[in-house]
């Protein structure tokens, strides 16, 4: 059974938490979709750290790290990413990010180039068209915690019904659906801000470009994000793209080993 430990680490006066498993260098740093956290890496983590030191940060305002006192931007998320790698000694480190990580992982390198060696961007959220922007806009609204449980019941099943489309087993349906509940949960009312801060990042087409480093676009069979990657792939200097068969917008859940697969033949090439 892998180890996971779990510390925090105090960055821009927040306690940022991390989860951390395996050893050798150099590490692999994880970046969870909004509203997740490391919480919901706990089912490929193991298959990741299998090879290789793996650190799953939570960003601030989700998990268990506290947040900004402001609505952040991109660079905001990017500069605190950088300092807790710092704060850790770490660098330069290989990426994976998920969604709007995956978006950080990009401000993160075009901002920080040094800290990074290698991306993995598995659903990447930037886009040429300013409409599916304004639709991540119209997408941000509170988490409605009413005094009933209701709304969250009908979240609850229709996070259940993505992950039984993305391949995960009826029996680990629950489970990993908790996974995904446990950070939104956390997150709060305002679990929307990374969200956000994309929608109204002007920079990331010019992000994409500075990007320097080998980068690749992971493309999930079910993902709606999954058809923006041979694009990106070849805006990027060095990008290529990957792409699994079964997993759609949870390829860490409902298709892990497959997903770590990939990732190890990219940064062992």
């Amino acid at each position: 059974m892998t180890s996971i430990r779990r510390a925090f680490v105090q960055v821009e006066g927040m306690q940022l938490h991390y989860r951390e498993a395996g050893s050798g260098n150099p590490p692999l740093l994880v970046l969870a979709q909004c509203p997740a956290s490391s919480t919901e890496w706990l089912v490929a983590i193991p298959y990741l750290a299998a090879r290789r030191r793996v650190v799953a940060f939570d960003l601030p305002g989700l998990g268990d790290s506290e947040g900004f006192p402001d609505a952040p931007f991109m660079s905001d998320y990017a500069r605190a990413t950088a300092r807790f790698l710092d704060a850790l000694g770490l660098g330069p480190v290989d990426v994976i990010g998920h969604h709007s990580g995956a978006a950080v992982a990009v401000a993160l390198a075009a901002a920080s180039p040094g800290a990074v060696r290698r991306l993995v961007l598995a659903g990447l959220p930037i886009y040429r068209s300013w409409e599916r922007r304004y639709r991540i806009i119209g997408n941000a609204a509170p988490n409605d915690f009413d005094s009933t449980g209701e709304a969250v019941g009908r979240g609850w099943a229709r996070t259940a019904a993505y992950l039984k489309d993305a391949g995960v087993p009826d029996e680990l349906v629950p489970e990993y659906t908790r996974l995904v509940w446990t950070a939104r949960l956390q997150a709060g009312a305002y679990w929307y801000r990374p969200y956000v801060a994309i929608a109204v990042w002007n920079e990331g087409l010019a992000a994409l470009d500075a990007v320097n480093h080998p980068t690749l676009i992971v493309a999930t069979e079910g993902d709606s994000l999954a058809f923006e990657a041979d694009w990106q792939a070849e805006r990027l200097r060095h990008g290529r793209v990957g792409r699994l068969d079964r997993g759609g917008s949870f390829p860490h859940l409902g298709n892990a080993e497959g997903l770590a697969k990939l990732v190890d033949a990219f940064l062992a090439d």
